[in-house]
Formats: C-alpha cells, structure tokens, sequence
C-alpha cells in the first residue's frame, strides 16, 4: 500500500475519530472493540449454522438468507451497544451518530465517478475474461432471482456489517487508519471462506488440498475486496459508494479459469475439419503424436498462453490503476 494512498485513507478518518475522543475516565474501550466485531461474527457464526444444518443442499438462497439473517441480529446488537453508550454520555460524538452518518450521507458526483471507475479497473480481468470467453449474462428467471439477491440484497447487507458498524465503533477508540483496513477484511473473507467447506462434504468427495486450495484462492481475493471497499467507505465517509462497487463485482464476479480453458479448446478444435476433430479424439485415446493432434494441441496452448497472459495482466494493471484512481477521494 504506498503513503498516499495511507494518507488519503487517513484523511478520511480524521474527521470523523477526531471528534469521538472520550470526554471522560470510564474505561469502555472493550465494549467498543466487543460492538464492533458484534455485527462480523453474527454473520460469520450464522453462516456456519447454515452450513452445519444444511441436510441436503445448500443453495444460493439459503446462504444469503443465513447472511441476511446473521447481519440483522449483528446490526441489532450493535445499534443497542451503541445507543446503550450514548444514553451514558461522556462522548462528543457517540459512535451511533457516526453510524447513521455512514449510512445516510452520500459521495459525491466526482468520488462516484472515481469510484466506479477504480472498481471497473479492479474487476478489468473479469472483463477481458468474458470477451475472449464470450460468457456474459444469464437471463433467466431463476439466474435474475439470483442476480437481484446478490446485487441489491447481499452489497448491503453485508457493507453495513463488515465496513459501517465496525468503522462507527473504531474510530471512536481513535485506531489507525492502517489498523481498520487490515483488520476489517479479515472477517469479511472468513464469511466467504466458510461455504467452500460444504465442498469437502461433496460427493464424490474431492481431496482436501482441492478444498484448501480453494478456500486461499477464495480468502485472497475476498480480503483484496475487503480492503478496496474498506478504503472507499474511510475516503468518502459513506457506504453509498462501497454498496454500489459491492454490487458491480457481484454483477461481474470473478474470471472464470475454467471457461477460458475451453473457450482454448473450442478454438482450436474449430480449426481442424470435422474428420480431423475425429481423428484427433482417436489418437488422443491412443496416445499418438499424429499432425493433426500436434496441431491442435498447438493451437490450444497458443490460445490458452495468451488468454492467461491477457487476464493475468488486466490484474496487475488493474490493480495498480485502481490503487491511484481511489488516491483521489
């Protein structure tokens, strides 16, 4: 993370951990650190419930509705933490007030255009991915359904639980900047982590390295969008922002390896005839190094090669573009 990035971050915070400082001796910093991960934890520990309760299986639905579930109650508890310590004074501004601040006030016309366009940047393989894959949208009853859900439903509940309740708690303790960013995304990857476990429970079982290795693919991209969404929510002081990028990755998702794999072998068995296709089947059986199959194997790692080297660097690029387009907010 450079410093200017920090310290636009840190400009952020300022306004509003400056006024939160505590007017009196009472020592209620472990309540504020116990509101702020009130909310994360709910909706962590409820989507475990859902997980282990789950007989048959678990879809798309019933995980929101687990979350959804888990950030009420979260939200619940820590709203009455708050007003709680509100109704005790002692506090220039209680941490409710900044809460509601969060959540009513809104970027403006130039942080929303940043905005879209540092998330745009961010999600720039995911793009590349679906032109050479040619995947875009399913419309569908059912894929809609799902898509409102994850679209409009999931961003806002999940930014009211993971950035909005936890960052009204933090900077009333007057943490570093620094400090909310590495320790928010933890939990938000957490709850994303802890379906991949239902994987494991699949039958045919597949092996627990695949499981594993799924679940740290998954824990470090969620923790990169943990962290660009925390950033957007301290440099503007909003979540209307953070909602709307949560809402154009779940649209976009993340690339599909696998769709790029055989989009390669689509392509390349598009340029062999339609007896060469079977004679290639053939020896690929056999296990000859016939033309044909030279070939087409050429074709298919030519493809592959530069539709890896196109999305792998969309990443970094985008990556890079998006860390100096939020320095701006």
């Amino acid at each position: 993370m450079s410093t200017a990035m920090v310290s636009s971050v840190r400009e952020g915070v300022a306004l509003m951990a400056e006024a939160s400082v505590r007017d009196t001796g009472t020592d209620d910093g472990w309540v504020l650190w116990a509101l702020s991960l009130a909310a994360p934890l709910c909706f962590v520990v409820s989507c475990l419930i859902g997980l282990l309760a789950s007989t048959g299986g678990q879809t798309p639905l019933s995980r929101l509705a687990w979350g959804v579930g888990g950030s009420l109650v979260g939200l619940g508890l820590t709203v009455g933490g708050m007003y709680l310590l509100q109704c005790q004074g002692g506090m220039h501004l209680s941490s409710l007030s900044v809460l509601l601040d969060l959540l009513l006030s809104t970027p403006s016309a130039t942080q929303l255009c940043v905005g879209v366009c540092a998330t745009l940047s961010l999600l720039a393989c995911t793009l590349i991915e679906r032109c050479v894959t040619h995947r875009w949208w399913d419309l569908s009853p059912r894929a809609l359904c799902h898509s409102y859900l994850s679209v409009l439903v999931a961003p806002l509940a999940e930014e009211i639980t993971f950035r909005a309740c936890p960052i009204a708690c933090l900077t009333q303790l007057g943490l570093d900047p620094v400090s909310i960013l590495l320790v928010l995304p933890a939990f938000f990857s957490l709850a994303h982590v802890v379906p991949i476990m239902r994987s494991y429970r699949a039958i045919p079982r597949p092996s627990l390295l695949t499981v594993i290795g799924k679940g740290m693919v998954k824990l470090v991209y969620t923790w990169g969008f943990g962290l660009f969404s925390s950033m957007l929510v301290l440099g503007t002081g909003s979540t209307g922002l953070a909602v709307l990028s949560h809402s154009i990755c779940n649209a976009l998702g993340i690339p599909n390896l696998g769709a790029l794999q055989r989009r390669s072998h689509h392509t390349a068995a598009r340029r062999v005839s339609s007896h060469q296709r079977t004679q290639t089947a053939k020896d690929t059986t056999c296990g000859t190094d016939s033309p044909m199959r030279v070939r087409y194997l050429s074709v298919y790692k030519v493809h592959q090669s530069v539709s890896l080297c196109l999305v792998g660097g969309a990443l970094v690029g985008g990556v890079v573009l998006a860390g100096r387009l939020i320095r701006v907010l």
